[in-house]
């Protein structure tokens, strides 16, 4: 028997979607947590193109915060919002920087700092799935 605290692996997923389909022996499907079974049969049955997707993308470095973000949401494949803004940064921006977004300091100087979009994006985050344009700096 798997140990209850476990992430949901993509076996245990597998084993529930093809328990739901009938196409798995039900007792082993028995063995995994009742709280997995239930939310692996609830992702199976759910339609996925109704669910939000807000796609991110964000400009800034660890020395300056984040300067500019842009988030797209996309949701019965089309585009059903959008947000950007320049944001006050919160250290230097050094010239590399600005050859790679084009903002100085001085450009965003009378602007709202990053942390003001709180609501917002912990409002996405209750709404969708958060995706990172480039996760690898997203950080």
């Amino acid at each position: 028997m798997r140990k209850q605290n476990q992430v949901l692996d993509q076996e245990s997923l597998r084993l529930c979607v093809s328990a739901r389909e009938k196409t798995y022996s039900e007792s082993t499907v028995r063995e995994l947590p009742r709280a997995w079974r239930v939310a692996a049969l609830w992702i199976a049955g759910m339609e996925w193109t109704s669910v939000p997707i807000h796609m991110i993308d964000f400009e800034g470095c660890s020395r300056s915060g984040i300067v500019e973000y842009g988030v797209v949401t996309l949701c019965d494949g089309k585009v059903a919002n959008s947000a950007s803004r320049l944001c006050r940064s919160m250290g230097p921006i050094w010239t590399e920087d600005t050859r790679v977004h084009g903002l100085t300091r001085g450009d965003l100087a009378d602007r709202a700092p990053f942390s003001d979009e709180w609501a917002l994006f912990s409002g996405l985050r209750a709404t969708g799935v958060l995706a990172a344009h480039f996760a690898g700096t997203e950080k």
